[in-house]
C-alpha cells in the first residue's frame, strides 16, 4: 500500500454482492493482504495518530479512549484503535456510543465483538478488527457475518488495518458493497438533527 493512503478494498462493479446464509456465513470472495509485519507497531493503512502508550510491567500497553484505561498492546489491538480514531476523528461519533469487545450468543457459543457503534441505542456499525498480518477473507468475512446475523446492525466493516472492506445490510439478509460509512447523526431530541453527508473514506 502507499503510505499516507488508506481506502476500502472493495469488489468491482458486476461483482457478486456479499450474502449471508441462515447461520449468518458471509463471503465476497478471494480477497487477502499478504503484508509481512515485523513489528507489533507497523504503519497502517490509515490516517496516522498519536496513541498514548506505556509500559508496565515489561509490557506494552496502549491508552484506549472508550474503556478509559490501558489495555495490551497487540497487533489486532493497534489496529483497533487506529479505527477507533477514525471513528471519533473523521466519522464523528461520541465515545459514548461505541463498545468494546462485548459478549454476544452466536450459534450456542459465547463471541466477543470487536467495534460496535450504536444510534439511537441500537447497534449501527460492526467492526471486525484484525491484526495486519491476518489475511481479510471468506474466514474473516463468515466471522463478521455470525456476529451481525445477531446485531443485525445496517452497516459491517471487515478490516487489518492495511486492507478494509465496508458493506451495507439490505433487504433479503444481503450485504452489499460500499466506499463510505456514514457519519455520526445526533439523535433527533439534540440540536443536531440532520446527519452530515457521508464521505468516501479516502486519505492522500
Amino acid at each position: 500500500m502507499t503510505s499516507g493512503r488508506w481506502w476500502f478494498v472493495l469488489p468491482q462493479k458486476g461483482d457478486r454482492i456479499l450474502t449471508t446464509t441462515s447461520d449468518g456465513k458471509l463471503g465476497v470472495g478471494n480477497l487477502n493482504c499478504t503484508a509481512k509485519v515485523k513489528t507489533m507497531q507497523p504503519s497502517l493503512n490509515l490516517p496516522k495518530y498519536h496513541l498514548r502508550q506505556r509500559t508496565e510491567g515489561g509490557l506494552s500497553q496502549v491508552w484506549d479512549p472508550v474503556r478509559q484505561r490501558y489495555v495490551l498492546l497487540t497487533p489486532e489491538e493497534w489496529v483497533r484503535q487506529h479505527i477507533i480514531q477514525l471513528l471519533i476523528h473523521h466519522l464523528g461519533y461520541p465515545r459514548t456510543v461505541l463498545r468494546i469487545e462485548r459478549g454476544l450468543r452466536v450459534m450456542a457459543r459465547d463471541r466477543r465483538t470487536d467495534i460496535v457503534v450504536y444510534q439511537d441505542h441500537k447497534p449501527y456499525i460492526v467492526v471486525e478488527c484484525k491484526a495486519p498480518n491476518v489475511p481479510v477473507n471468506n474466514a474473516v468475512l463468515e466471522q463478521a457475518g455470525q456476529y451481525n446475523h445477531t446485531l443485525q446492525a445496517p452497516y459491517l466493516m471487515v478490516t487489518n488495518g492495511m486492507v478494509h472492506l465496508a458493506a451495507q445490510l439490505v433487504e433479503g439478509n444481503q450485504y452489499r458493497p460500499i466506499q463510505q460509512l456514514p457519519h455520526y447523526a445526533a439523535p433527533q431530541d439534540q440540536s443536531q438533527t440532520h446527519p452530515k453527508q457521508q464521505t468516501n473514506l479516502r486519505h492522500d
